[in-house]
């Protein structure tokens, strides 16, 4: 494909390097992620992103890694190093978690979309956390986004809670100054992916 880039992204911490671009072409808009380690994905895992789950779908690897444009989505936790996102979507996330059955909704379809993905294709996210999953306005639709962390799976895996609500450093988070509460995760049962299974 040839697209024409519309729009660079940086990355938080690198100012410097480009990390990100948004592409397009006659049929579309693309995301690209800058393949700076060089990572080769597998058949199966382009092959499982073509199908219909919660992780976003791969089109092209190479230098640069493009995906699937998820528009009107943003992260569901949107840190300082997201600064490109202008709606912040704290009433909407304050909205959605304050109902202790939306917390343990959203762990288990995410948790269990890690899972079938480890089994399904033998690698996994290793960066498991709110801001690496993009979520439409209205928190119905769900899509993994961090293709960089992607890696094989050599292990069996937790997958903790509070990551996929909270950032690894809570007063970094972006929308926190600004209101998002801190959801109750209770009594939220965590999920394990065992390679023995």
């Amino acid at each position: 494909m040839k697209y024409e880039v519309k729009r660079e992204l940086y990355y938080w911490n690198k100012p410097g390097e480009r990390k990100y671009q948004i592409l397009e072409d006659t049929n579309g808009t693309y995301f690209a992620v800058h393949n700076v380690h060089n990572i080769e994905l597998p058949a199966e895992v382009l092959l499982y992103s073509q199908q219909q789950n919660d992780i976003v779908q791969i089109l092209e690897q190479g230098k640069w890694i493009v995906t699937e444009y998820l528009d009107n989505y943003q992260p569901v936790i949107i840190r300082s190093s997201c600064d490109y996102y202008e709606d912040l979507g704290v009433s909407q996330y304050n909205k959605f978690f304050k109902q202790h059955g939306n917390c343990q909704h959203y762990y288990n379809r995410i948790a269990n979309s890690h899972i079938d993905f480890m089994k399904s294709t033998g690698w996994c996210f290793t960066d498991r956390t709110g801001t690496n999953i993009m979520v439409n306005n209205n928190y119905t639709d769900f899509k993994i986004i961090d293709v960089m962390s992607l890696a094989p799976v050599k292990e069996s895996q937790a997958l903790p809670v509070a990551p996929f609500f909270v950032p690894n450093r809570w007063e970094k988070a972006l929308a926190h100054k600004q209101g998002m509460i801190m959801p109750n995760l209770i009594n939220i049962k965590e999920l394990v992916y065992n390679i023995h299974d």
